[in-house]
């Protein structure tokens, strides 16, 4: 039910608003099957809605190209298996960025959440205090925990291990929208 419902019944005032910036600045392709309708619709910054919405439309063209191109002879069953699959493996890719970015993250965050599940099945309590407080503080000041990081490193009171862990988390820190 799009806005144009609402003002036909007068009750426009009672549309949601995101709603109504959403469809102004960019509409879901119909195309697209309703649960990844639904995914992209959740995505609260415009830009990177927009740019997930380019990438899908990309692949959907490509594939459409691809089956034009086998139907009309254009290619042989070899080559359509093997451009096939790369187009599937582009559209998993799409479906984990457009459920990550639905929920607000990224790669990023996927891949920190990745190394806190490592943490805790490792089962080593002093690890996963470390972490909650390499969080903290690399979340307060990104900058200023990568020199600490640098300076016990150079003087030896951290590990190797360690400095990479913590530089890796003020990496995907800075990458972050």
């Amino acid at each position: 039910m799009g806005k144009e419902d609402y003002e036909d019944w007068g009750e426009y005032e009672d549309y949601p608003e995101e709603l109504v910036e959403m469809e102004e600045e960019v509409r879901i392709p119909e195309w697209m099957p309703e649960d990844c309708q639904e995914e992209i619709a959740r995505i609260k910054d415009p830009e990177v809605r927009r740019d997930q919405i380019e990438r899908e439309e990309k692949v959907h063209q490509d594939r459409e190209e691809l089956n034009r191109r086998y139907e009309a002879g254009e290619i042989n069953d070899f080559d359509f298996w093997r451009k096939n699959e790369v187009l599937g493996h582009k559209e998993a890719g799409l479906s984990t960025r457009r459920g990550l970015r639905s929920e607000g993250l990224d790669y990023a965050d996927f891949g920190e959440l990745s190394e806190e599940l490592g943490i805790m099945v490792k089962g080593d309590p002093d690890l996963i205090d470390i972490n909650d407080r390499v969080n903290k503080f690399v979340k307060e000041d990104p900058e200023y925990a990568e020199e600490v990081a640098d300076r016990m490193y150079e003087k030896g009171e951290l590990s190797e291990s360690s400095y990479e862990f913590i530089s890796e988390k003020v990496d995907r820190y800075k990458k972050k929208p």
